[in-house]
């Protein structure tokens, strides 16, 4: 048996209490729902970005829409300080410089 929890959007925790491995019953692993799929990782950071560059991607698709982001819609919002975000309350990154390919998918680039 396992059980989840979730304190981040579209990223929960699971463990299996009844597995002989102690890191599976103890630390457990990541769900990332993506696109009503999940996909699992090892690391908590690794699906919290995967989630995030998924929504960013997903809102940027919208043709000519403009992309409205809210800071409260990520995990890391702080990994997209150069995406214009809707409330206002973080804008373009001022130093100009933008970070390449960051990816949840490995035949899936993002780039930002």
């Amino acid at each position: 048996s396992s059980s989840s929890s979730s304190s981040w959007r579209g990223v929960r925790n699971v463990t299996d209490r009844k597995s002989k491995d102690m890191w599976a019953s103890h630390v457990g692993w990541y769900v990332a729902t993506i696109d009503g799929t999940e996909h699992t990782f090892s690391l908590l950071s690794d699906a919290l970005r995967a989630y995030d560059a998924w929504v960013v991607t997903s809102k940027s698709k919208r043709e000519g829409a403009p992309l409205l982001l809210a800071s409260s819609e990520l995990n890391v919002p702080g990994d997209w300080e150069h995406v214009l975000f809707a409330n206002g309350k973080m804008g373009k990154g001022g130093s100009g410089s933008s970070k390449k390919s960051s990816s949840w998918n490995n035949d899936k680039k993002i780039e930002h």
